[in-house]
């Protein structure tokens, strides 16, 4: 164009400042549109956050720590409240099957709110906010002025159910942070759940102890301490007047609760930490489209300007071309978005496709797994629970020996589940199936010899407490690999179907963890602690 102009052809030389003109205009509107993209975003999204990636995963890692202290933190000390209040067994296991109910129907309800960064950090913040209202609220539930132990029953009830509706929105948000961060890095994401998995099942190993301690601390603030200050066993759950005004049932759901409040105004201070990923392939996606649409209008001036010369490559051809390019990138970008799945569903599943129908796919080999994993997730509520009552009143243990029984579950099962993973990881013929029935079994001998456990010295039961732990991991962890597998044999590999496996398996789980509970406090008030 400038050597033309140069030559004299003033037409030439005045079309090629025009093309100029017009490059440099398309330019300006492309970066007004670029501000305003990023304005429009800033509206829409949190703003970003002034973390580092490894400050937000140590956070969400804290945030599943502190909320599985307090899932864990009535384990040792409910059992004999119910009990002081006049109540049998079946009670108990009621107040933790309220907890399982209000986390179920809040993820159903909640789950679409992880799509958008916004919804997600309100879902996290509200969470731990109701979990840390509701978890200290639990520990003076009895020193409310209610006359009636009815009433104070009735806010036991309350108080877990809430709690476990923050709970569900937490972990929620968690799992589609972690998602939305790391999706474009399955390796990472991949690892990074499994350490969350591991700061969930810590927290619930140092509850036992971390709570047990906190009531003898409390108790030791007695105006008149003795017999029912000093001891877990003599704890008295409606309070009676303290020192300092923390008991042995009030401190421990104060600290457990304090540290999910916490959590929540270190998050409440910078929102956009959650909004990493999405909002930022949200604004690719974006822009994407406006660099094309400038690119395709570069595109179609240049080939108008050489079809004036008669250098061919028709303007049609050139504007399609570029429009192609950037349908082609927008459709990429819109695959990574939808590929960036929130709450609790598995990575790498395509959101888009359609899900199998359930009923296609419980064959025999998936309600196996299936039924393993119920079994487990029922023998977890139909144990611990119960435990600290047994403990105490049969055994005589005192606060840290309940706090260390309950240790041996949960630390049994954190074992348990990190060999699981070494072994999904590294043994090339690991079978999932095969896992899940062997861990299923020996979790159903364990259970069987706690019922002789009037018989056995307390190292004997606390070995068969931790096997217990052990073999439900066992259970747990490769049972989502075993449905998926048996789903993908019986109707064929495919997303739909492996979303389907991953419906059915929260099915089988959250049937689990809700009658747990509810049976194995049925049982113990019918049949005693050793005949359930």
């Amino acid at each position: 164009g400038k050597g033309a102009g140069g030559s004299g052809t003033g037409g030439r030389g005045g079309d090629a400042g025009g093309d100029d003109d017009d490059r440099a205009e398309a330019t300006d509107r492309r970066d007004s549109r670029d501000d305003d993209a990023y304005e429009t975003a800033s509206d829409f999204f949190p703003q970003p956050s002034v973390k580092s990636a490894g400050v937000l995963v140590s956070l969400l890692h804290c945030v599943s720590f502190t909320s599985a202290l307090i899932i864990a933190a009535p384990l040792p000390l409910l059992p004999r409240a119910v009990d002081h209040l006049g109540y049998g067994p079946g009670w108990t296991g009621a107040i933790f099957g309220a907890f399982a109910v209000g986390t179920v129907v809040s993820t159903k309800a909640f789950n679409s709110f992880t799509n958008a960064d916004g919804g997600r950090a309100a879902l996290m913040i509200v969470g731990l906010f109701l979990q840390g209202a509701a978890g200290m609220l639990f520990g003076v539930a009895g020193e409310l002025g209610f006359s009636n132990p009815a009433s104070v029953l009735c806010m036991f009830f309350a108080c877990r159910a809430a709690v476990g509706v923050g709970v569900a929105t937490t972990h929620l948000a968690v799992y589609a942070a972690i998602n939305g961060s790391m999706g474009s890095d399955p390796a990472r994401l991949k690892r990074t759940l499994k350490v969350n998995e591991l700061f969930v099942a810590l927290g619930f190993a140092a509850a036992g102890p971390l709570v047990s301690w906190l009531s003898i601390v409390g108790d030791s603030y007695a105006d008149e301490p003795g017999e029912n200050a000093a001891t877990l066993g003599g704890n008295n759950p409606n309070g009676s007047a303290t020192y300092l005004g923390v008991g042995g049932f009030r401190l421990p759901f104060q600290v457990t609760g304090f540290l999910v409040l916490g959590n929540a105004v270190w998050l409440a201070g910078d929102p956009g930490c959650l909004a990493a990923g999405t909002r930022r392939e949200w604004l690719d996606a974006l822009l994407d489209d406006e660099f094309e649409s400038v690119e395709a209008r570069a595109a179609e001036l240049s080939s108008l300007n050489r079809a004036e010369r008669g250098e061919g490559g028709g303007a049609e051809g050139g504007a399609d071309g570029g429009a192609d390019r950037g349908a082609e990138r927008w459709s990429e970008s819109i695959e990574r978005r939808d590929g960036t799945l929130g709450g609790r569903r598995d990575a790498g599943v395509d959101v888009s496709a359609p899900v199998t129908s359930r009923r296609e796919l419980l064959g025999a080999r998936l309600v196996a797994v299936g039924g393993a994993l119920f079994l487990a997730c029922v023998a977890f509520g139909f144990v611990q629970p119960m435990l600290s009552l047994y403990l105490v009143d049969r055994r005589g243990f005192a606060a840290m020996e309940n706090g260390w029984a309950q240790f041996a579950v949960a630390g049994g099962y954190l074992v348990g589940l990190l060999a699981a993973d070494a072994e999904m990881e590294y043994t090339a013929t690991f079978q999932a199936e095969l896992t899940c029935a062997a861990g299923v079994f020996v979790a159903g001998c364990s259970v069987a010899a706690i019922g002789a456990a009037d018989a056995l010295p307390d190292v004997a039961l606390f070995a068969i407490l931790a096997v217990f732990g052990v073999a439900n991991a066992h259970a747990l962890a490769p049972a989502l690999e075993g449905m998926k597998r048996a789903a993908a044999d019986a109707r064929g590999p495919g997303a739909a179907v492996t979303e389907g496996a991953v419906r059915l398996y929260n099915v089988f789980q959250d049937a689990g963890q809700v009658l747990g509970p509810v049976v194995g406090g049925l049982a113990c008030a019918g049949a005693g602690f050793e005949g359930a």
